[in-house]
């Protein structure tokens, strides 16, 4: 399963920080696959693991 969220790519860059920290650490801790696209990112994993990962680009302010 997979998804597409279309975004900027200033935004795309702080999701993926220097050598894709970020995506490394949100992929660990939803068992998601996250792959950086020119017009956005998409999300591959488990429907429910996609789903939580989801929450996170659309509420980045529940993570602290």
């Amino acid at each position: 399963n997979e998804i597409f969220l279309p975004m900027p790519l200033e935004h795309s860059r702080n999701i993926f920080g220097q050598f894709d920290c970020f995506a490394k650490k949100l992929e660990r801790g939803f068992h998601v696959s996250i792959v950086n696209r020119d017009e956005g990112i998409k999300i591959i994993g488990q429907e429910r693991d996609i789903k939580k990962a989801e929450k996170v680009f659309y509420n980045p302010w529940k993570l602290g």
